[in-house]
């Protein structure tokens, strides 16, 4: 079963965003997508979100301090972490200790993010 809230998903790389959103819709979810962190979380704060998918390495604020804040505000809602930079195996399991439910490393196969949204969103159910 489909959530009836969206998936949020920021990342900085409007291309890289525009293609995980089209696989999502494909999929058959309802997704919202932003290239700023901060008006993602404000929108997160603000918007019922099922899950939100985050990117680490971004300008004005880093993923890791988006999830460090999302788990204060929203300690309920699942998050994916992301990353492509170098070192990201270590930035990704910082991402998971301070309370992503999954992380995926970049570049990410359409298929293979839908998986592990469906993976965490039924985990969270």
């Amino acid at each position: 079963m489909l959530p009836d809230a969206p998936i949020v998903v920021i990342d900085d790389d409007p291309t890289h965003l525009a293609m995980l959103l089209t696989a999502l819709e494909r999929a058959g979810f309802l997704a919202k997508g932003f290239t700023s962190p901060r008006d993602g979380l404000y929108h997160l704060i603000d918007h019922p979100a099922a899950l939100a998918v985050i990117d680490l390495c971004m300008p004005e604020l880093d993923g890791l301090e988006l999830v460090r804040r999302l788990q204060v505000s929203r300690p309920e809602l699942p998050l994916i972490a992301m990353s492509g930079a170098d070192g990201a195996r270590s930035y990704l399991r910082s991402m998971r200790d301070s309370g992503a439910t999954t992380s995926l490393r970049k570049p990410l196969m359409p298929d293979r993010f839908v998986a592990a949204v469906r993976d965490v969103l039924c985990a969270a159910a």
